[in-house]
């Protein structure tokens, strides 16, 4: 392009000068673009070298760093139970320990599911199913009525107590529970019992146990069913309605005051996704399945003697098969001989009549901060949430002890890697600079042919000679003639002088176009 600026025509000598400016920087380029008097081969030159530096610097961005996780070395496994047969009533205080676990959990927290292993805490797990119990909360309210005893209890009213004259006649009165039986009631006496629970063990062989459940039907939960709990407890823990000197309650206003639910635990098959990142685990049941879905009776003996009739029952979940034979045994045991007792909200002296399972109740229903007691509005919904939260999490940890009797589960420990990510929107300014370097690059050749300049075809050194001795003596002649102080003078001598490129005796050579400068 410098070549075809000085061909056919004089230019000045200072251009070359501002060529050499523009081929090391954009800046040059720019200042080049005036001097050629915006022509068209120059602006694209000067445009592309502009540019070039800011695509330099958006190409250094093409190429980045990122975190993954890869398939590493450790331990990653997960425990489940697909059948009971690891499972026996010698492990029971695990059992115990688990079940303490998860009712004493803070009332406004969810008991998890135990962590699997991981050793790197960043671990994937295929989809997990196992045996597991479950539990549903039913508000059983409309069930309770004012239960009223042959027990009386009498009041006299004594001015003074030792002159029988003052004494009053005797006021008698009977005893009044709020119930759903006549051997499951709340008895609360100025103030007394909050809370209390009874439980039902479920037997599969009889209708007796069956007649006390309110609201499941044994025609469904018969397989698998194992205790229901049935709680009445009070929306409110003051003596509102107690107008009675002595303790007995207003029997109208008590009812209004009184709450029932019924929880059934039943054997379950469930199926979990699980994971683990940075050392924190999630655990979700993806699937259940509440019923057995299959039963088959088979005879059992330790001595070749005496036989017995067994029950295999089956959860069929996605295709897999979960099963147990004595599982349910073994649980109503555990669940009818702890979950029962009553709550008196006496943190103190009431604590030795009351039993882990009941102050586990008092908590979660009196002293839970997701229950509001400044309003009664939606206070027994809170509360009816509250004690199915807490339900759910003791059905969590008799589940964690099923599971930790059975077989383990392999996954997949995942190492952190560093990898590099090429972007390649980012090169989408590189190629644009391209294919303008190279349509420049063509533009050029074809007006290098057009001008006939032939310098592709002759060496290309010799368009780097000086200029003829002669052109030289007469610029040296010039620059004599001024002073030494004429600085000005010897400015204008430098850039004034015009060129031309010519070719003499088969060379190219530079000459002076005007030799009077």
């Amino acid at each position: 392009m410098k070549w075809n600026w000085f061909i056919g025509r004089d230019r000045p000598l200072v251009d070359f000068e501002k060529f050499d400016n523009a081929s090391r920087g954009s800046w040059g380029s720019i200042l080049l673009v005036f001097s050629t008097k915006g022509r068209l081969s120059v602006l694209l030159a000067a445009m592309i070298l502009a540019t070039s530096a800011v695509t330099s610097t958006i190409t250094q961005a093409v190429l980045t760093q990122s975190t993954r996780y890869v398939p590493g070395p450790g331990d990653a496994t997960v425990i489940r139970a697909i059948n009971d047969s690891a499972t026996n009533d010698k492990n029971v205080n695990s059992a115990l320990a688990m079940m303490m676990n998860s009712m004493f959990t803070r009332p406004n927290a969810t008991y998890e599911f135990d962590t699997p292993v991981c050793s790197s805490g960043n671990c994937k797990y295929p989809i997990v199913g196992s045996l597991a119990v479950c539990s549903r909360s039913h508000d059983i309210t409309d069930k309770l009525y004012t239960l009223v005893t042959e027990q009386k209890w009498c009041y006299q009213h004594k001015g003074d107590k030792w002159d029988w004259r003052t004494w009053g006649p005797e006021i008698c009165s009977n005893y009044s529970y709020v119930a759903l039986a006549p051997d499951t009631y709340l008895d609360y006496f100025g103030p007394g019992t909050l809370a209390n629970s009874t439980n039902v063990l479920l037997d599969r062989y009889t209708n007796v146990t069956w007649e006390k459940v309110f609201s499941f039907e044994q025609e469904t939960w018969i397989e698998n069913g194992l205790t229901a709990v049935q709680t009445i407890y009070l929306d409110d823990y003051d003596s509102s309605w107690d107008n009675y000197k002595g303790g007995l309650p207003n029997t109208t206003e008590y009812l209004q005051h009184a709450h029932a639910v019924e929880t059934l635990f039943y054997i379950c098959a469930q199926e979990y996704n699980i994971s683990m990142t940075n050392g924190t685990t999630v655990t979700n049941v993806i699937s259940v399945l509440d019923y057995v879905t299959d039963t088959q009776s088979f005879e059992y003996t330790e001595d070749n003697y005496h036989y017995t009739l067994e029950y295999n029952r089956t959860f069929v979940l996605n295709g897999n098969n979960y099963s147990y034979v004595s599982l349910d045994f073994e649980l109503n045991d555990l669940l009818s001989s702890f979950l029962n007792g009553k709550y008196t909200n006496e943190t103190y002296s009431g604590m030795g009549y009351m039993s882990p399972f009941s102050f586990a109740i008092g908590n979660t229903l009196y002293h839970n901060s997701n229950v509001n007691w400044m309003t009664t509005v939606n206070r027994n919904t809170q509360m009816f949430e509250a004690l199915e939260i807490m339900m759910n999490n003791i059905a969590k940890g008799v589940t964690n002890w099923i599971r930790s009797t059975g077989s383990s589960v392999q996954g997949q420990v995942d190492s952190l890697e560093i990898y590099v990510v090429v972007r390649w929107r980012f090169l989408i300014f590189l190629g644009v600079q391209i294919i303008l370097s190279v349509c420049f690059l063509l533009w050029i050749m074809i007006d290098t042919k057009v001008r006939k300049t032939k310098i592709y075809k002759e060496s290309a050194l010799a368009t780097l000679f000086t200029i003829p001795a002669s052109d030289k003596t007469i610029l040296e002649e010039q620059m004599a003639k001024t002073g030494e102080n004429d600085s000005r003078r010897k400015t204008d001598i430098e850039q004034s002088p015009n060129v031309r490129l010519v070719q003499e005796s088969g060379k190219w050579n530079l000459k002076l176009a005007d030799q009077h400068v």
